[in-house]
């Protein structure tokens, strides 16, 4: 793990010189406990997407944010920006376990949360929450945290619903029992090892909860979400395929207006790495683009 974070920069060091290369200037959110977000489009934006990452295309919480996950939101904002929507994104670079543990990343995403409603007066139905693989697991944690808040994390106080959650190849639990994990084994991006080890490294010792473990909470949980629609995506060669569809039966048991979106011929977070690679969206892109384009 130690290795990794060698040999590649800090997430802000990534969205530095992404802003250098398009002649941006950089726009930093810093908290009063050091949190730190970015802003990808005009701070006079009407709606704000709030962007949970993923470490390198790979899960858990252990490494920076990556190129291809920036390019992948700054084209979904630009593309949106064309069609005369006033759309910014904030992306949330959250600290890194181990050195940091369970529940410090849920902190730091509700006091983002907070910050936007309470000190920019953000309204909340003007607010999306998007992430990918750890970076879903964050949204799903804090979807939980605004219904049922966390004993260990201040409550955020919302006086309606967020427009729409966007959960991409949630990364929804650590277990690696499912039959996918085997199906998928030679087809998907990501090990069980790695998920195991990292999602050890994440938890602390603690015990797996609701909120690390979203497919642990049972269905009436989901029920009366701080939320209007719920999108979740995931790629048919996914080892977290069978994981995520039944945590997405459960969500769609006490939210009518969840949708899941299985996409075949693809693995883990497939949109970030296409965008990565300049190919533009594959199939998982152009769902999650289409579905926060139809929103905004």
């Amino acid at each position: 793990m130690s290795r990794f974070r060698f040999l590649l920069p800090p997430t802000e060091d990534v969205y530095t010189q992404l802003c250098k290369e398009r002649n941006v200037q950089p726009a930093k959110v810093v908290l009063d406990d050091g949190t730190k977000a970015y802003r990808l489009g005009p701070s006079s934006a009407e709606i704000l997407i709030l962007n949970f990452h993923v470490p390198c295309n790979i899960c858990g919480y252990v490494l920076p944010g990556n190129p291809e996950q920036f390019k992948f939101l700054w084209q979904l904002q630009s593309s949106m920006e064309k069609e005369g929507k006033n759309v910014a994104v904030l992306f949330l670079d959250y600290d890194l376990s181990p050195s940091v543990t369970y529940p410090r990343q849920l902190q730091q995403a509700s006091a983002v949360l907070s910050y936007l409603v309470h000190n920019l007066r953000k309204h909340p139905s003007n607010i999306m929450l998007c992430g990918d693989s750890a970076g879903g697991n964050l949204a799903a944690a804090l979807l939980s945290h605004l219904s049922h808040p966390h004993p260990q994390v201040p409550a955020v106080l919302m006086s309606s619903k967020l427009r729409g959650v966007g959960l991409i190849s949630p990364q929804i639990t650590f277990e690696t029992k499912t039959a996918s994990f085997n199906v998928n084994s030679s087809a998907d991006l990501i090990s069980a090892k790695t998920l195991s080890k990292w999602g050890a490294s994440f938890i602390g010792g603690l015990l797996n909860d609701n909120y690390t473990d979203a497919i642990q909470a049972p269905a009436h949980w989901w029920n009366n979400l701080k939320v209007g629609e719920i999108l979740v995506v995931v790629g048919n060669d996914e080892l977290l395929l069978d994981s995520t569809q039944m945590f997405t039966s459960r969500l769609k048991e006490q939210h009518g207006n969840a949708t899941q979106a299985v996409i075949y011929g693809e693995g883990h977070n497939s949109c970030n790495i296409d965008a990565g690679m300049g190919f533009g969206n594959g199939v998982m892109g152009a769902t999650v683009q289409k579905w926060i384009q139809a929103r905004v």
